[in-house]
């Protein structure tokens, strides 16, 4: 049983779409059907219908439904309804969508371009003390030099 077509021939002979029965609408179509058959087709039917949301449950003990504004658009598109999903899932970004989308992106860049010129600030200052480092050791050695030397010397006696 091609519950897909059955749904998408379902949703075309909707004539009211704020109080439909499934097994009456789809009366021609499943007279040659089992009863057990009928209330198969008829729980799949709801299945998809009320978890895709095209249907809104009027009472669930009768098996009466309307449509919902999901359903009516469905109706209305005259597509099949995993044609009509797929539409409905490639839908264009919202404004909000896309400065959500370019903040998500430019936030972790300027990031990146903060942290490189904060790097290249400490690396000038690495530097800088690196040099006066350097300095202070050769002062050291010359000190040092110095000290040895007039250790080193023999007193004049």
């Amino acid at each position: 049983m091609d519950t897909d077509k059955y749904f998408n021939e379902l949703i075309k002979r909707i004539e009211n779409p704020l109080e439909f029965n499934i097994l009456i609408s789809l009366s021609e179509l499943v007279e040659n059907l089992s009863n057990a058959k009928k209330i198969e087709l008829d729980d799949k039917l709801k299945i998809i219908g009320v978890s895709k949301k095209y249907f809104d449950i009027i009472n669930d003990t009768t098996g009466w439904y309307s449509l919902s504004e999901s359903g009516i658009e469905l109706k209305e598109s005259n597509k099949p309804y995993k044609k009509f999903e797929k539409r409905r899932k490639s839908k264009p970004m919202t404004n909000f969508q896309k400065w959500s989308l370019f903040l998500l992106i430019a936030t972790p860049i300027s990031g990146i371009f903060y942290q490189n010129k904060s790097l290249k600030s400490d690396y000038s200052t690495l530097k800088f003390q690196s040099e006066s480092y350097k300095d202070s050791i050769v002062k050291l050695k010359e000190r040092l030099e110095m000290y040895e030397e007039k250790t080193l010397k023999k007193p004049d006696l």
